[in-house]
């Protein structure tokens, strides 16, 4: 199996040939990790108070607002290529680092979402140049 970084290098390739490509499979990677943060961290029963799992954590913050402002954002210009998955919510980044000094434990919702999906972002990227190498 290919590691991120190997990965990185190939995606670097594939943005100077097929841009639009390397968009599109990014956009579809962003939704699949917010799905799998909504679905898996942000749904379901609430976590205890005080207790953190980073494979296992669920969130119920009392709004909702969480849940449906999480947010990606895909850039793909000739020198870079990101995706950032991520929400403006000032209590995002409390719960997926924590906070020791209020005692806070990290309850990591995007860093394994991410974790938990990266093979699929991946073949879905693969697929999508696949598919433009085939139509050039």
């Amino acid at each position: 199996m290919m590691t991120w970084p190997q990965f990185e290098k190939k995606i670097d390739r594939w943005v100077r040939d097929f841009p639009d490509a390397v968009e599109n499979a990014l956009e579809t990677g962003g939704e699949i990790i917010l799905g799998e943060a909504q679905r898996k961290h942000l749904s379901g029963p609430k976590m205890p108070k005080g207790v953190g799992n980073p494979m296992r954590g669920t969130l119920q913050p009392r709004s909702g607002d969480l849940k449906t402002r999480l947010n990606k954002r895909v850039r793909v210009s000739r020198t870079d290529v990101s995706l950032r998955v991520g929400s403006n919510m000032v209590y995002a980044a409390t719960h997926e680092y924590g906070d020791p000094r209020r005692g806070i434990p990290a309850r990591p919702f995007l860093r394994s979402s991410r974790d938990a999906r990266i093979d699929d972002v991946k073949a879905i990227i693969l697929k999508r140049i696949m598919a433009a190498y085939e139509r050039a």
